[in-house]
């Protein structure tokens, strides 16, 4: 790469001070004196370029060998010199590909009389996000005119795009191609100047941030106030080398000798920071032309400044030798000017989003302080980082922001400005924290305690950054509204409540992928983290039970619940027994019913089950933001969930028809209309307890399409069998899962075999990227209207389903499944509305759903439930009858009792004795005689 080096400007700069022992010396007048915009390419729209294309608001055109770009401009009237030329260069993977170089050179005109700055960009160097800038730092004159080429070396394909904007958008220039002037379109372009400084007016500016108000600082405002503006820097600069309250900036403890100074020694002896430094692989160049938007290639994250100065302070505590510190005060001198807030005029873009200023506020310091004791951090740039952070921590105020991010912001302020008392705006700073906090947080969970962003990651984090404000506020005498207290319990209730049993997160939305393989040690930092502070800060006995995995405290009232405003319903088996046994071992299906939101994906009506110590049928979560995996994991495909064709799932809300939780059955069901264009879905999932779940999904278009149901299973590879229609896992040292699909007839005579498809599918998990997880996909081809009936059962290690046969029956209003086993048989019934459904002349109920299990040789009636119904049937006797439907009832027949449960009472329901003499209805013990007997007196 060729690239100018420090300008001689800076370097005359960086001489005098540290020749002179001023203050206020020429350096900190120069980075007082910001970069802003001077020009740029489309006028009125500061949207990088690469935003521009994914927008539709440009058109390429393609740079090769035989084809260079240019582009005439000509600077504003303050410009004193050229800093910056951000261009359009798209280095997506389908524009700038292996072999291919860019070469951007600056003239004084299209003649090009004069070369003044020159700058190649190979593949393993160019940008993976946003605008691709060169840092000219060129002298220059108002009104100067440039022009600036493209070149291509002719590797690859010999072809990058580049954005263009159509017409003669800029007045004062024009583009050029293979040296011919263009007068239809200019290139996408910003320029980045700075303008002639005036020092005592940007010297005041910058002193007028403080509180002279503030004891340390009152001698400093004594000076300012006389007019002694360097004896006033000089003062302030030595109160923040000194200061102890409310805590120093050097750290209290060096760093031990025997640091490993390797990758701080390339930065400084080589001018580069290597991705791995001991294999020195990829590598990105620290000097002046650091741009800091930089990104690794191999991971696509970017260049983290503080970390690089945190570095570089860690090698000089560990050494004591100055070079490290010389790095460090001309990396500093540069970040801060390539990184003007753009409320000071500098550029906009991607990175500066609120949060991730905010974040940076805290370790800012790091670096700094552990290099305030050598001479190499020269007073300049050590006035100029503490400005630079309070004009940060400005930005993240006045910059626009909510939901998580919102959270991140305020908890950041709070404690910025809370650290630094120095500032004249620092009470507002942390009122402006606590009172977001507050305001956000109440706006950002709902009222059952899920976060509005659809993803348990963002959930944690906002939740994390709100407890961390609060209990800072409360340190600082803040108030803490009841309100919002609640808001803490009802967040930290949810997460334990969503936990599955082996102490992990569903990875709905971007969410890390949850532990699939099996006898891999979990991370406890949920039970350890959000369900240990619900037991210990509110006082939850049965948080305390999931936090403990079922070792202390009190078990839940219930296994399956509910969180209605979010959406989520959870289907469980149990919490385990006593002492914590076999807490792992239940059997656990989340279902995702809500809205789509920040960080959601397209999964709406999807689910992930776990059953026997690990999860089955898996969600795949996130990958890296700027990974090509990363919109192909957020899709409709890489989810439990109905598929249309191709089609993308549209942004619709839910309709919630069911849910209920009862002993016997679990129903949750759920439908979303023109869920895909003119497609609605909807989809109820019966748990019968506690072994298996049955998917009743049901899909109406207007015109025939291709419709399938999906399911992200788990290495290795799974058996198919298309004619009996079923698929199954095959963990050897784990647990597994039996599917089969089936579309119900009108007849068993006449059964219905769905296309099976199978894939690979890929998701990042463990630190890799894995290429073989098993997708399988159930279809119905050409059809107007798809019905699927899905049983789901888990089995343990060591064991397979193979003596079990179903059937799935249209029936009346409903549908009917069955499932045969050698211990007995289990009829489930569903059906949209309430109504007779029968399986011949065996069994029948008058609801919406049901269920009821034989056992035996014999047959015998193990349980039954019904939904919003008035009859259970079994040939010809009713187990159950009512005049007016029963809500919800679920019956047990116990060697000595029967077990009814029944939350809203009906007078006219009778249940059948089956021989019992006793009854417990909703708990409460009762005598019962004859055939039938009436739970409601």
């Amino acid at each position: 790469m060729k690239h100018r080096l420090l300008h001689p400007i800076l370097l005359t700069f960086c001489f005098i001070v540290l020749a002179l022992p001023t203050f206020a010396g020429p350096v900190l007048d120069d980075l007082l004196n910001y970069p802003v915009v001077d020009q740029r390419c489309p006028a009125n729209n500061d949207t990088e370029g690469m935003g521009l294309a994914s927008q539709g608001k440009c058109e390429w055109i393609v740079l090769s060998k035989e084809r260079p770009l240019g582009q005439t401009f000509k600077l504003g009237d303050k410009a004193a010199m050229l800093w910056r030329v951000s261009t359009g260069i798209c280095h997506w993977p389908d524009s700038w590909q292996e072999g291919e170089e860019v070469t951007f050179t600056l003239y004084d005109s299209p003649a090009k009389g004069k070369k003044l700055y020159s700058r190649t960009l190979d593949f393993a160097h160019k940008w993976f996000k946003w605008d691709i800038p060169f840092d000219c730092h060129v002298p220059a004159k108002p009104g100067q005119q440039f022009y600036f080429e493209l070149t291509h070396n002719g590797g690859g394909d010999n072809a990058i795009n580049v954005v263009k904007i159509p017409g003669d958008d800029y007045k004062d220039g024009q583009a050029y191609v293979a040296g011919k002037p263009q007068p239809d379109f200019d290139l996408y372009f910003v320029i980045i100047s700075k303008p002639k400084g005036d020092r005592t007016a940007n010297l005041r500016a910058f002193l007028s941030q403080f509180d002279f108000s503030y004891p340390p600082l009152a001698e400093a405002g004594k000076a300012f106030q006389s007019g002694d503006l360097e004896k006033a820097c000089e003062l302030i600069l030595r109160h923040f080398e000194t200061r102890t309250k409310p805590d120093s900036l050097a750290p209290t403890k060096p760093e031990p000798p025997g640091f490993d100074t390797t990758r701080a020694d390339q930065i400084c002896d080589e001018g580069r920071i290597y991705h791995n430094p001991k294999e020195k692989d990829a590598w990105i160049e620290m000097s002046d032309q650091t741009t800091w938007r930089e990104v690794w290639p191999s991971t696509a994250e970017f260049l983290r400044p503080n970390d690089i100065f945190w570095e570089l302070g860690r090698a000089y505590q560990a050494t004591g030798n100055d070079k490290y510190v010389r790095k460090m005060n001309e990396l500093m001198i540069d970040f801060m000017q390539d990184y003007t807030s753009p409320f000071d005029g500098g550029m906009r873009g991607a990175r500066w989003v609120a949060m991730h200023i905010a974040w940076r506020l805290g370790d800012a310091w790091d670096g700094f302080g552990m290099a305030l004791t050598s001479k190499a951090l020269t007073d300049d740039v050590r006035l100029a980082w503490i400005n630079y952070w309070c004009r940060m921590a400005e930005f993240a105020v006045r910059e626009p922001s909510g939901g998580n991010h919102a959270n991140a912001v305020a908890e950041a302020m709070l404690a910025f400005g809370h650290r630094f008392p120095e500032f004249k705006r620092s009470k507002e700073w942390m009122d402006f924290g606590f009172n977001k906090l507050v305001s956000n947080s109440l706006d950002l969970f709902n009222e059952d305690g899920g976060c509005k962003e659809p993803a348990m990651n963002y959930h944690g984090f906002s939740l994390s950054n709100l407890i961390s404000g609060l209990e800072q506020g409360r340190k600082y005498g803040y108030p803490i509204p009841d309100e919002i207290n609640k808001v803490v319990e009802k967040a930290l209730v949810y997460t334990s409540y969503m936990l599955f049993p082996d102490g992990q997160i569903p990875s709905y939305g971007d969410t890390d992928c949850q532990e699939f393989r099996p006898n891999v040690k979990r991370w406890e930092g949920w039970r350890n983290g959000e369900a240990t502070k619900a037991w210990k800060i509110f006082d939850r006995k049965d948080c305390q039970w999931i936090a403990t995995a079922g070792k202390e405290g009190e078990r839940p009232s219930s296994s399956s619940y509910c969180f209605p405003r979010t959406g989520h319903y959870v289907l469980r088996s149990d919490f385990g027994g006593e002492g914590g046994k076999d807490f792992e071992q239940a059997r656990h299906l989340f279902f995702r019913a809500g809205h789509f939101g920040s960080h959601g994906h397209w999964d709406l009506n999807s689910f992930i089950l776990y059953a026997y110590g690990r999860t089955l049928i898996i969600d795949p979560g996130r990958t890296r933001y700027d990974s090509p995996l990363m919109p192909i994991l957020s899709s409709n495909q890489s989810h439990n969930v109905l598929l249309v064709d191709d089609q993308k799932m549209n942004r619709v809300g839910p309709v919630v028809n069911a849910w209920h939780a009862t002993p016997v059955m679990d129903l949750v069901d759920a439908t979303y209309e023109k869920l895909y264009t003119n497609v609605d879905h909807r989809r109820a999932i019966i748990f019968v307890r506690p072994d298996y779940y049955v998917m009743f999904d049901y899909a109406k278009a207007q015109e025939p399409h291709r419709i399938g149901i999906n399911f992200w299973l788990t290495p290795p590879d799974v058996t198919i069998d298309s004619k009996k229609g079923f698929v199954h896992t095959n963990e050897p040292e784990g647990s597994n899962v039996l599917v089969k699909s089936m579309k119900p007839r009108a007849t068993k005579a006449s059964p219905s075999i769905i296309e099976i498809t199978h894939r690979y599918g890929k998701l990042d998990h463990a630190d890799k990227i894995w290429e073989n997880i098993p997708v399988v996909t159930f279809w119905q081809k050409d059809t107007s209207l798809a019905e699927f009936v899905t049983l789901m059962y888990p089995f343990p290690q060591g064991t397979k389903p193979t003596d079990m046969k179903t059937v799935a029956l249209e029936s009346g209003v409903g549908r009917v499944f069955v499932l045969y086993k050698n211990t007995g048989q289990d009829y489930v019934f569903y059906a949209h509305e309430p109504g007779e459904i029968a399986f011949g002349n065996q069994c029948s109920i008058v609801g919406q759903a049901g269920l009821l299990r034989l056992i035996g040789k014999s047959m015998q009636v193990s349980s039954f439930s019904l939904i919003n119904g008035s009859a259970v049937k079994l040939k010809n006797g009713y187990l159950a009858r009512a005049q007016r439907p029963v809500k919800e009832l679920s019956v047990r027949y116990l060697a000595d009792k029967v077990e009814v449960t029944c939350p809203v009472p009906e007078s006219s329901l009778e249940i059948a004795t089956l021989g019992r003499t006793k009854a417990s209805v909703n708990g409460k013990e009762i005598k019962i005689s004859g055939r039938t007997f009436k739970p409601v007196p």
